[in-house]
């Protein structure tokens, strides 16, 4: 097992990827997300369309660990690769809306 400041290292430069495959009845797809030595998807395909749900390491399905870091580390590292950067935007616009509702709040009290 490696330290966690070796997880940014060992995944820079790390080419990834993302496919989505239909069902066999084309009604729903399936999002894969794949890197070199892992494969992971979300535990439930329908927050590929939630705009405001923030990806946390218990919503991957590890498919593929081919790496030295165990499934909790990977995921950790994952979340922050794969989904780090849209987090944060969604944490600030919920942030923003919150502030808004409070100010209002005040003005009405």
């Amino acid at each position: 097992m490696k330290e966690d400041n070796n997880i940014e290292e060992y995944f820079s430069g790390q080419h990834v990827g993302f496919d989505h495959y239909p069902n066999k009845d084309d009604s729903d797809k399936h999002f894969l997300y794949t890197g070199k030595n892992y494969e992971f998807r979300l535990k439930d395909e329908s927050w590929q369309t939630y705009e405001s749900k923030i990806i946390k390491p218990g919503d991957l399905n590890i498919l593929v660990n081919d790496t030295p870091f165990t499934n909790r580390e990977l995921a950790n590292a994952l979340v922050d690769i794969w989904f780090g950067e849209e987090n944060e935007e969604r944490k600030e616009i919920a942030n923003r809306k919150a502030r808004d509702r409070r100010a209002k709040q005040k003005e009405v009290a």
